[in-house]
């Protein structure tokens, strides 16, 4: 929607020109939030940008005319890689709706592995400043631990991505190699 909504930016600019009461209507007086500009036409780019990628997802994964089911943990890798590159973006666009996703993603798919050293070491207490710390390297430790299962679980269903991109860079985020 967001693709052909972009196609038209210049025909409701024009039109907020040529027609008083359009503008008017959408103004912030009259509770909108005033016509499209140059940057949120700029937004609508970007976020179809990153939604297309989960629309071809959804096609690729959800097809009932072929087996997907050995593509389905590769394509959710993959997702989880451009959410985590879009969560490092220094646009707040691009950071603030993946960080959402994130912790959908998180909630979902990381739940089901608790981090054994979190519990035996107990709870975290905020002492100085410390306990925030020793959270952060818990949570980064826990998806660290995840992501190598997922790759272990996806070349155990199917061997030929081994030495995929996705594996390549999982492997790059967990080891540092």
């Amino acid at each position: 929607m967001l693709k052909a909504a972009i196609t038209y930016a210049k025909v409701f600019t024009r039109y907020c020109e040529d027609d008083p009461l359009y503008a008017l209507d959408l103004s912030e007086e009259k509770g909108g939030f005033g016509y499209p500009d140059e940057m949120d036409w700029e937004n609508a780019r970007k976020m179809a940008a990153f939604l297309g990628h989960f629309y071809d997802l959804t096609v690729r994964v959800s097809s009932s005319l072929h087996v997907t089911s050995n593509n389905f943990l590769f394509e959710v890798g993959n997702i989880h890689i451009l959410v985590q590159n879009w969560m490092s973006s220094t646009d707040p666009l691009q950071k603030a709706m993946p960080e959402r996703m994130k912790e959908k993603f998180d909630k979902y798919w990381g739940s089901w592995h608790e981090n054994e050293k979190v519990k035996e070491k107990g709870p975290i207490v905020n002492e100085r400043g410390k306990g925030k710390k020793k959270e952060k390297e818990a949570k980064e430790e826990k998806e660290k631990e995840n992501l190598n299962l997922l790759i272990f679980i996806a070349a155990a269903l199917d061997p030929r991505y081994k030495l995929s991109d996705f594996t390549r860079l999982t492997t790059l985020e967990i080891f540092g190699v």
